[in-house]
């Protein structure tokens, strides 16, 4: 079987997105696949294309003319949900094509998450003068009907599909993953309970992962353990560097955080050492891999219960979204009762074995085998179907 992988963005194993699309296309090929990936820069585009306000319509584009050229010498096709909004019809009828949502945009619809005084009047005074949202969601519901598949990353993504009409028998979920290369160099991380109070987070620090909580929560949990300290890790994003990072917090918190905005892979098991617990207050996420791998570390992780983190952290570490006093509590609590922490450490762990790429693979090849076939014999039955649908037109 072959498989192409499309990614507007540069495939590049230290950015999330990339590196799902990039460890699942590893997993398929141990199976005996042949995979191929492309980013913008193999459909022709350039560095100077991916910087402008036209990058989106360039590369839906490049990407059309590659797939109605190439499409045929693959079995399946899998593409961001946004780039593909074209007839069907336009594209080779052999491959299965595959949308995937990185952020289902249904959820910013539905769920709000806090900003700055600054971001809001930002937000409303663009939206007055703007419909590029609009417009954006328009363009990605079509490329999800004109997709054979959509394939999402955690059940709350599917279920809202669903609520939105889209059949079930066309929505199938693949959670990330972890190597077990990657497994076992986290599975090494020391966290020893005589350490110093240290809470981890990583990901980018933006407004849609809860950079407005952040300050209400970490103040809090400083003033009931006044010795943590807390890690931030890979957050640049919205945010460029350290200092803008910062810059969200009062000054009397600044030399309790640490920031390190970009990190290599083989970095981060050193990063997370002596840390005991993890947080995560993002509103929505595909599946929050920053989270299952502070778990494959034996740390406990503390989130929001949005979509993705749902799906495998433990419902006592979950809170309602927005109630940073809840939160924090939890924090305190997991940091001042050793006990209960290394409970929740064992929990996790056996929790992050499941999600091991050579298992995830194996499921994957054979929901992708089965609709290839489905959709083979759906073909084969149209064309049987044809002379007689012809003889009844005449």
């Amino acid at each position: 079987m072959k498989l192409a992988v499309f990614s507007p963005i540069a495939l590049d194993p230290t950015l999330g997105a990339s590196k799902h699309k990039m460890e699942q296309a590893k997993a398929l090929e141990k199976l005996g696949w042949y995979t191929s990936l492309f980013d913008y820069r193999d459909l022709g585009l350039t560095e100077k294309c991916f910087g402008s306000m036209s990058y989106r319509e360039l590369y839906s584009a490049a990407l059309k003319e590659f797939l109605i050229e190439n499409a045929s010498q693959y079995d399946v096709v899998l593409y961001e949900c946004d780039t593909l909004p074209y007839p069907r019809s336009l594209f080779p009828e052999k491959p299965l094509f595959i949308a995937s949502p990185a952020l289902l945009f249904y959820h910013f619809q539905t769920i709000k998450y806090p900003l700055n005084i600054k971001n809001r009047v930002r937000k409303f005074l663009y939206g007055l003068i703007s419909n590029t949202q609009t417009k954006h969601h328009a363009l990605t519901l079509y490329t999800l009907q004109q997709a054979d598949v959509v394939q999402v990353q955690n059940i709350c993504d599917k279920a809202v599909l669903e609520q939105h009409g889209f059949a079930a028998e066309k929505l199938i979920t693949v959670p990330c993953g972890l190597t077990a290369e990657r497994k076992a160099l986290l599975n090494q991380v020391e966290n020893y309970n005589e350490a110093a109070p240290c809470v981890a987070f990583i990901g980018t620090f933006d407004f849609r992962k809860g950079a407005v909580d952040f300050p209400k929560i970490v103040a809090k949990v400083i003033d009931q353990v006044p010795e943590c300290t807390f890690r931030f890790l890979g957050t640049r994003g919205m945010l460029v560097n350290a200092q803008q990072v910062l810059d969200f917090f009062p000054k009397k918190l600044w030399a309790s955080i640490s920031v390190t905005p970009t990190f290599s892979p083989e970095e981060l098991p050193y990063l997370l050492s002596n840390c005991q617990v993890g947080m995560f207050p993002s509103y929505i996420e595909s599946f929050g891999i920053g989270v299952l791998e502070m778990m494959a570390a034996g740390i406990p992780v503390v989130c929001y219960s949005s979509p993705g983190p749902s799906d495998f952290v433990p419902d006592s570490l979950l809170i309602k979204p927005g109630d940073t006093n809840q939160f924090a509590s939890r924090l305190i609590d997991l940091l001042r009762f050793p006990e209960e922490r290394q409970k929740y450490s064992q929990v996790v762990l056996s929790i992050a074995e499941h999600y091991d790429w050579d298992r995830i693979g194996l499921g994957v090849a054979r929901v992708y085998q089965e609709l290839i076939n489905r959709k083979k014999q759906v073909t084969e039955t149209a064309v049987e179907k044809m002379p007689e649908l012809l003889a009844g037109g005449r």
